[in-house]
């Protein structure tokens, strides 16, 4: 009988320690202080410098989408949770994924480091605005080719980095973005119709080894073809060819998109570019 309370006891006392244990998993984390929007619920720690801007970062991303929408020929009305932190080492205390960039986190949401950004709420807004998105392919192109999509969205970035006042201007023209003369050379040696075959460990560049990535001048040499197509064909008409689009179809779905074949168009921008 003795033998039996002992162990229940024993039992009882490792039951508490170990609760107690995984409480601290969840209580060591800080409390966010939220924001809200009418597209993006921001969580941000109390006491940092994302604090004092949260007011300027959101009006700046309410800013970006509303270019999105009217510049994508898109209606994008999801609300994103976007987690704002000062520096890496707070992104590693709530154990999200250290990184330098903004990174997609959650299912309709991303974290940002304000430092990686100068602490400045424009700048951040552009990275805000690039991985919003990333979510509108997800969630209205259904889009698979993380090449693909990685240009899209830094093409989107370029243009309203350069025309900040689109919707103000009541702008309708598509415009071009420029390539940097470094990135010739992969032109030849790493065309689009290559880098869109690609995944994403290859599109990125990363060593396994080290987990560090480069990925060369891959955004640039996609974003400025994305950006050609859509001045030459339309926007309507590339959201068509995004629609479902992967890195084993999208030569095909090119082609039944715009009746001309992804190589006949590649050789024209790399005429146009390269001339």
């Amino acid at each position: 009988m003795n033998f039996k309370r002992i162990h229940c006891l024993l039992t009882l006392v490792v039951s508490f320690f170990l609760l107690i244990n995984c409480a601290g998993m969840f209580l060591d984390e800080p409390e966010f202080e939220e924001y809200e929007t009418e597209h993006f619920v921001f969580y941000y720690l109390k006491g940092s410098k994302v604090e004092n801007d949260i007011g300027k970062i959101a009006v700046e991303s309410e800013k970006t989408v509303k270019f999105m929408n009217k510049f994508l020929r898109i209606n994008f009305n999801l609300k994103v949770d976007g987690y704002m932190f000062d520096t890496h080492n707070d992104v590693e205390y709530v154990r999200l994924r250290q990184s330098p960039d903004a990174t997609i986190e959650l299912k309709t949401g991303f974290h940002v480091c304000y430092e990686q950004y100068g602490f400045n709420y424009r700048q951040t807004a552009l990275t805000i605005l690039h991985e919003t998105v990333h979510i509108a392919q997800c969630y209205l192109m259904f889009s698979k080719n993380i090449p693909i999509d990685e240009g899209h969205a830094y093409y989107t970035e370029r243009v309203y980095y350069n025309l900040p006042d689109y919707v103000e201007n009541n702008y309708n023209f598509i415009p071009l973005i420029s390539l940097t003369e470094e990135a010739f050379p992969e032109i030849e040696s790493t065309p689009p119709s290559m880098i869109f075959s690609m995944t994403v460990n290859e599109f990125q560049g990363i060593d396994i080894s080290t987990g560090e990535r480069d990925p060369k001048y891959r955004y640039q040499i996609a974003g400025n073809f994305i950006g050609f197509v859509a001045s030459t064909y339309g926007m309507d008409r590339l959201n068509s060819w995004l629609y479902m689009c992967d890195r084993y179809n999208f030569a095909q779905k090119f082609y039944e998109t715009y009746s001309i074949t992804f190589n006949e168009v590649e050789s024209e921008w790399k005429n146009f570019v390269l001339k």
